[in-house]
């Protein structure tokens, strides 16, 4: 985990309770992203490196109609506890660089990394791991989203939204630096829902940079979103923009094709 991992970590621990209520809307819009990147075959074995609570796994297992649980990494054990309640997920406790650090862990297929890079400590070093030893024709997809954000937040918590994201172009930069095949889009999720649904869902804390605020700072919050933005509004739409990821070495197909000369 990164720098804050104390904090990170006591934020899904009080929150994993509500995790799933209160992402249920993005949760819905990654899940569409995601399956508009990957075509999955149903044979498929596929990791969720920060899973959470396996509610992400879950859909995708069974939107794709997948055979083979997806495997869901996480560090938190209450976060982990639901994930193990859920079919066609199975919990693992471990960091993303833990786990990626083992060769014989590069079994997948498909991987998927959904909001929750920021947090990990040892991009550089994991990167160089998925160069050496990520097998062709298997894919990892990062999604994370820019620090410009169009999502209403009120502007203490905007402000500290901008200094938790990753350093997407250093990130990409690093991924090509060691020879793996990288891709960037950008991509929309659109949610609709009343005003008062996003209060609540601010109230839950539903990212880990709201953590730091107290119970006051988010009433506060609320407050200003309804005096300047809302107070004639009961439904809004919520953009949420995300940079999606996807990394894979060259297959030896591609490599053939591109290559400058034949036999």
């Amino acid at each position: 985990m990164a720098a804050n991992s104390i904090v990170t970590s006591e934020h899904y621990s009080e929150t994993a309770h509500v995790f799933n209520e209160s992402n249920s809307e993005t949760h819905e819009g990654a899940v569409k992203v995601v399956l508009g990147i990957i075509r999955f075959d149903e044979n498929d074995f596929v990791v969720d490196i920060g899973g959470g609570t396996g509610s992400l796994a879950q859909a995708i297992y069974r939107e794709a109609r997948l055979k083979n649980n997806i495997l869901c990494v996480d560090t938190s054990e209450p976060m982990l506890a639901l994930a193990g309640e859920k079919y066609g997920v199975t919990p693992l406790q471990s960091t993303a660089e833990e786990f990626f650090s083992h060769k014989e862990n590069y079994t997948f297929d498909k991987a998927f990394i959904i909001f929750s890079i920021h947090h990990f400590s040892e991009t550089t070093l994991m990167f160089k791991k998925w160069a050496e030893w990520l097998r062709p024709g298997s894919v990892c997809l990062i999604l994370t989203r820019p620090p410009t954000t169009t999502l209403p937040f009120f502007r203490k918590a905007a402000s500290l939204f901008e200094k938790s994201t990753a350093d997407v172009p250093a990130m990409v930069d690093c991924l090509r630096h060691h020879g793996l095949k990288v891709e960037v889009s950008e991509e929309r999720m659109v949610l609709n829902m009343s005003k008062h649904r996003w209060y609540a869902m601010l109230r839950m804390r539903y990212m880990s940079h709201l953590h730091c605020l107290s119970d006051q700072d988010i009433e506060d919050g609320i407050v200003e979103l309804e005096r300047e933005r809302f107070f004639d509004k009961h439904n809004i739409t919520v953009i949420d923009n995300v940079t999606a990821v996807l990394v894979h070495k060259e297959c030896y197909k591609e490599i053939w094709e591109n290559n400058s000369f034949h036999l």
